[in-house]
Parts: structure tokens; sequence; C-alpha cells
């Protein structure tokens, strides 16, 4: 759930939509686990438990839950929930090392298709989007023969459900596409609004968890139509901004656009906990490498190169400690950016055994801004980069990686033989 709704719902004082909209929310539905489920007939009407740490000990004490089936949430697992809690509640979950990679590439196609349908279309996460199709439902039958078309479309090319939410506004679009799990789909029409929301639970308004749910108990509110009716004044008062858009929301209120253009990222992370902890600095120089590589492959899929390398180290007291270094010039090589991430981790204390690794990368530029070099060396090393990414892309990320990162195959690498690249 979003911390900061605003960002994506609210009132705006600058846009004036359409009078009346028609937005679609396409959420699939437990997406880790149905992409595995559907590449392995065998795991189908299964409890099937997506891992975290896709390179990890799927059994480790530190693993959690990055995904489940809906046969697995059946037995209360939920998303976050620590691995051995988890098989507490189902021994017979089948755990899957996740694929982030295939998980992308499947979110590219969703996209796609999406586009088919408008050419207002906002992704919202990797497993979901929103799509305006105010002036184009028509060339579909209607929203609903629309909403329909893409549910089945979603099924047969991608072999996922997904569940459908269809109403004048990305708030209640959202909303509605949880109110019909798996597989569902819900129209909220302007006329049924504020009503249609006012019985429903005030958790069910996107940016409300836990703390505001516990907080608007205490002053009486438990479902949204207790909180339309609530004075905005006090709202205000309590929430803070918040409270507006709280107020709006309970109305059915939202005028944010569809955005297609979202703003680009300000930085990549990408962090590790290992099984074992790491103890010398070849291990850590290791695992380094294997996050960096990983992290490389993103920035260039995103068409940056990045001017700045922080490498974090978590010790076993859980202390924890980062140092951040400025690349000169930016870059989105890969051994270039091993090479200033492993100056940053040398200045952090190399004596403690660590249990976490993170890398971030930073104050991006855009890669069409990058010169050609003159040097051989330097083109070689982008050719690589680029033939990587092309195998990557293709074959998954277990078919190639660093030859050093054999170091650390038993905190990480799993399942089939790879190739390595030295």
């Amino acid at each position: 759930m979003r911390s900061t709704p605003r960002a994506w719902f609210g009132i705006s004082k600058s846009w004036n939509p359409p009078v009346e909209r028609v937005i679609v929310h396409a959420d699939m539905n437990s997406y880790f686990a149905s992409v595995e489920q559907a590449h392995r007939p065998g795991l189908r009407g299964k409890p099937v438990i997506v891992t975290a740490d896709p390179y990890g000990n799927p059994k480790g004490r530190r693993s959690v839950v990055a995904a489940a089936s809906y046969e697995a949430k059946k037995f209360g697992i939920k998303s976050g929930m620590p691995l051995f809690e988890a098989l507490k509640l189902c021994p017979q979950a089948i755990l899957i090392g996740g694929n982030p990679h295939k998980y992308a590439y499947l979110s590219r196609r969703l996209y796609q298709l999406l586009k088919s349908y408008s050419d207002l279309v906002e992704v919202y996460s990797i497993d979901e989007a929103f799509l305006d199709v105010t002036h184009t439902q028509h060339l579909f039958g209607g929203a609903e023969k629309l909403a329909f078309e893409l549910k089945e479309r979603v099924k047969k090319e991608l072999g996922i459900t997904c569940s459908v939410g269809v109403a004048p506004n990305k708030l209640v679009a959202k909303m509605a596409s949880e109110w019909q799990k798996p597989d569902g789909l819900t129209i909220v029409k302007k006329e049924d609004l504020p009503e249609i929301l006012w019985e429903k639970p005030v958790e069910e308004i996107i940016g409300i968890g836990e703390k505001r749910k516990l907080k608007l108990a205490r002053m009486g509110i438990r479902t949204i139509g207790e909180l339309a009716h609530t004075s905005p004044v006090t709202l205000r008062q309590v929430f803070g901004i918040v409270g507006e858009y709280l107020y709006n929301a309970a109305w059915g209120r939202d005028d944010q656009p569809v955005n297609p253009f979202p703003p680009s990222p300000k930085s990549l992370s990408h962090s590790l906990t290992v099984e074992k902890n790491l103890k010398t600095f070849e291990e850590k120089q290791a695992l380094l490498l294997y996050l960096i590589d990983d992290l490389a492959f993103r920035l260039r899929q995103e068409g940056f190169k990045a001017g700045k390398v922080a490498v974090g180290l978590r010790f076993l007291d859980l202390s924890f400690k980062f140092k951040e270094v400025t690349l000169s010039p930016p870059t989105s090589n890969t051994r270039r950016l091993f090479a200033y991430a492993l100056k940053a981790m040398e200045g952090l204390p190399s004596e403690l055994p660590a249990r976490l690794i993170a890398v971030a990368f930073s104050s991006f530029q855009s890669l069409k801004e990058e010169q050609l070099s003159l040097f051989e060396e330097s083109s070689k090393e982008c050719l690589k980069d680029k033939t990587k990414d092309e195998i990557i892309k293709r074959f998954g990320p277990e078919t190639l990686f660093y030859a050093s990162s054999l170091k650390i195959k038993p905190f990480l690498f799993k399942g089939p033989a790879a190739t390595g690249l030295t």
C-alpha cells in the first residue's frame, strides 16, 4: 500500500477532467505465484509460495513470503510474512525461488496488451495499471465489454487471471478491483457514488493502513460512511493535509488524471540478506558483484547511467553502515560501477561478519546523453553489457553471471547450470 496516496489520487487544483470519465484498473491476481503456476502446470491448484530471496535458501530462517497463490492464502499466508511462520500454517506449501526478470518481462507484455485499448495507460506497479477509456470504450462496445475482453486476453495470452474495476475515477476503480478476487469484474457507475462506498470499512480507502485505521477507530470512525460525515476541519486537524484526501475519498472524489508518463526514478537499489553470514572480504566482494550486476542491468533497461553509487552493510548486531561515492564520469557499465562500489565498501568495517549487503545507484543521467568513447576497451565493455542484457532478457538471470560470484554459490545460486562471464 502506498504511504503517500496523494501522488496518485486526490483532488487537483489545476487539472480539469472531463465531465464523466471511464477509468479501468487491472490488477493481476497473486502475480508472482500465478506466473509460476502458469509456467509450471503441475503447480496449478496447489499452495505455492514465492520466496523474497530468489537465490537464497528457500527454507532459511531469514526468508519471507514474496507472494502466495490463492490456495496458500486460504491457510492465512500473506506477503511479507516470515517463511517459517508460513510453513507452520501450511507445511505442504511448495516453495519457489522468484525470477524478477521473468515477472518484469510479462509485465511489459501486459503493458503492450493494455495499450491496445487506450493510449492513456499508467503503470501503477509491476502487476497493475490504470487505463482511461473515456474516448475509446465505444470502439469495443462499451466499458463492460471492453473489461471482459481485456480479462479474457490476459488469461489467454499471459496464462494468468486479473481482477478489474471500472469507475468514474482512479481511486474508486482501484477499490472496485479488490471487491471480487480472483478473476473478478466490478463496475461502479457515477450515480452509485458515494453510497456504494459508505458501507465499506475505512481501511478499503487507499492510504489507510493500520495506524490510520486505529486513529480513526479512536474517533469512532469505522466505516467509509462515518468518515464521509465527519467534519473535514476535524480531519484536517488530526491528519494534516491527508485529512483532506480522506474526506474526499470517502465521497468517492478523485480527479487525478491517468498519467502515461510517470516521473523517472531518482534511484535504484537492491539488497540481499544471506542465510549464512559473510565473514571474509572476498565473500562480501563476490556478493557485491552479484548485486551490482543485477542492478546495472536494471539501470540500462531504464535508460540511465548513474552518477553516484552507495554500498551498505548490516552486521550481526543489526547495525547498518553505508558509504557513497561519486562516479566521474557517470556510467552504466557493470565493471566501472563495480569498481566504484568496491571503493565504497572498502571504507566500511571489513572485519565484521555481514548478514546483508545493499547497493543503490542515484544521480541519474540519460544514456542518450552519453558520448561514445574512442577507447577500444570501453567499447568492448559496452558491447559485452549489451550482449549480456539481451541473453538475460531472453533466457533469464540464471543463464549468465560473473564467474567470481561462484565463490558464494552456496549462498546464492540454485537450479539449472549457468554460464559464467569473466
